[in-house]
């Protein structure tokens, strides 16, 4: 086999793999909206509850967690207390997904920042799906690069996968084909959460994600909760 018909075959592969991913991240946010938790559409009006994505009657939990930021110091739930944060996971060398969301974050941010006081704005923290290459210092990089309180962080594969399982993200590791152990991807779901104060998940952002649309659903989320009036 050439090695264009292999590299052909491998990026088959990987999207294939990316759209199986988003399709079990998609079902899984689709159970926690009806299954168990019970945590059906929330309106405040049909006007208010209209965006990209799915708002929670009840808060999902989120387990106790300790993973790396960029300083070196741990980054743990109690980081996700004090503000409202949007939270995704990706990774460095992310050829698409990560950093177009990124570059929309960022536009978002300064959108927002126009229309709410500073208390208001949200967090924004990537958690890492590839620790092998991604180091605390490296994700601090890639994220500042985009916005400078944008916060990146990783930890031990294991720590990972225990955060996403209780998330319901899913990520898989897709291998190059060409024997090299560092030659790969990660395919990740792309769903941004929208995390309150209180340290849980008050809805969920869809993929894919533009500034403006984003902007207007997170006004809308400040309403439907009341933060502003």
């Amino acid at each position: 086999m050439s090695d264009s018909t292999a590299k052909t075959r491998n990026r088959r592969a990987a999207w294939m793999i990316l759209l199986v991913c988003l399709l079990i991240g998609s079902i899984a946010v689709y159970k926690v909206l009806t299954g168990r938790h019970q945590p059906a559409m929330m309106f405040a009006s049909s006007q208010h509850a209209d965006i990209n994505g799915s708002i929670l009657r009840k808060p999902q939990f989120i387990p106790g967690f300790e993973l790396i930021q960029g300083n070196g110091k741990p980054f743990t739930r109690r980081q996700l207390n004090s503000r409202w944060t949007l939270l995704f996971f990706g990774f460095a060398d992310c050829p698409y997904v990560c950093p177009t969301t990124l570059a929309e974050l960022n536009k978002t941010m300064t959108s927002l920042s126009e229309q709410l006081p500073k208390h208001l704005l949200p967090h924004v923290v990537m958690v890492s799906v590839d620790p092998k290459r991604d180091t605390p210092k490296r994700m601090k990089s890639y994220v500042e690069s985009f916005n400078k309180s944008f916060v990146g962080v990783t930890g031990s594969m294991q720590k990972i996968l225990d955060l996403s399982r209780s998330l319901h993200i899913s990520f898989a590791k897709i291998e190059s084909g060409d024997g090299n152990q560092n030659h790969y991807t990660v395919t990740h779901t792309a769903t941004i959460m929208v995390v309150g104060p209180a340290g849980r998940i008050r809805a969920y952002l869809s993929y894919p994600h533009h500034a403006q649309e984003m902007t207007k659903d997170y006004l809308t989320l400040m309403h439907v909760f009341h933060q502003v009036s």
